[in-house]
């Protein structure tokens, strides 16, 4: 959201406020957090920031992870969560 705000792209920023008012579960646990991405990043080749949304997801017991991320790139790679891209 913040690139949107300093962009002054005022119809993404009402997006992003509409959609993380509806978030249930927030990932809190920092420290877990951050050594299970670096657990998935170095067991599956996963990118630092893929990684730690991942272990986020994980730390909130989400079973899926839904990407707009393309087949080829290495967050695919994880066996710690089902993995849903948006391309086929």
């Amino acid at each position: 959201m913040p690139k949107a705000i300093y962009n002054q792209q005022r119809s993404e920023v009402k997006f992003y406020e509409a959609f993380f008012d509806e978030v249930s579960y927030w990932a809190k646990d920092i420290n877990t957090i951050i050594e299970t991405a670096y657990e998935e990043s170095s067991k599956f080749g996963v990118g630092a920031m893929d990684a730690l949304h991942i272990a986020s997801a994980i730390s909130v017991g989400a079973t899926e992870f839904i990407t707009n991320e393309k087949l080829e790139r290495s967050i695919h790679r994880t066996q710690s969560i089902k993995m849903i891209s948006i391309h086929s």
